[in-house]
């Protein structure tokens, strides 16, 4: 295994979960003990407050098991620090597979997993949806597989926007389009294709970009589409 992919390098955070105004609140109180975010250099301010939100979308909770057969973690729902949290113990058992489905979530947490996935060089897998932040850690995964039902949406980074945090002339605004810079550096060395990336992150926050499956296997986001009966391999979520 390599080391990891220092792009996901993870962000220490406060424990507790709470909305997205919660946790940057928490950006200004002794409850968080610092915030890392290496691979940008930026302070841990924008560690707390950055989040890719999905307007007018509930996911408040994530379900999250392990089947040991199949040697993968599965994961449904909204990503939180505490998710981040969960999947690293779950990573202990010797996962090579991370099955997961969510409409997005906080972006820390999520690069944190997504360092978690390049490290382990873990095969990863979207069974329904990956919207907003769940696509920093699809893109992260050594083989990226989805089936042919499944959607993907992308839209640019932010942060939470009621203080005015991102809106041009906000010195965060320049630092959080320097970290869009440099994904985009990373995914395009990684041979996924720089127009596709371009155009992701252009898309507004408050909007989504769904493109379609040959379009994101053209551009080398999707590595392969696997059928229903080989993904029963996997043991997802039964209702």
């Amino acid at each position: 295994m390599n080391a990891g992919n220092p792009l996901f390098n993870n962000c220490i955070y406060p424990e507790d979960e709470g909305t997205e105004v919660e946790q940057s609140k928490m950006g200004y109180s002794n409850r968080m003990n610092k915030g890392i975010f290496s691979v940008f250099s930026l302070i841990g301010f924008l560690c707390i407050q950055t989040t890719f939100a999905l307007p007018a979308v509930a996911n408040p909770k994530f379900r999250l098991k392990y089947e040991a057969d199949s040697k993968a973690i599965h994961f449904q729902g909204r990503i939180t620090p505490r998710a981040y949290k969960k999947i690293k113990e779950l990573m202990k058992g010797g996962a090579e597979t991370l099955v997961i489905d969510s409409r997005g979530g906080f972006i820390y947490p999520a690069l944190s997993i997504a360092n978690l996935v390049a490290k382990h060089e873990l095969k990863v897998i979207s069974s329904q949806v990956c919207y907003s932040a769940c696509v920093l850690i699809f893109i992260a995964g050594k083989y990226r597989y989805a089936l042919e039902h499944t959607k993907f949406g992308f839209h640019q980074i932010g942060i939470d926007n009621k203080g005015g945090f991102d809106e041009p002339g906000s010195p965060y605004y320049y630092r959080l389009r320097a970290k869009e810079s440099s994904l985009k550096k990373r995914y395009i060395e990684m041979g996924i294709d720089p127009e596709f990336i371009h155009k992701a992150f252009s898309i507004p926050k408050k909007e989504l970009w769904e493109p379609p499956l040959y379009e994101l296997m053209k551009a080398k986001i999707i590595t392969r589409l696997i059928s229903s009966s080989e993904f029963n391999y996997y043991q997802p979520y039964r209702k």
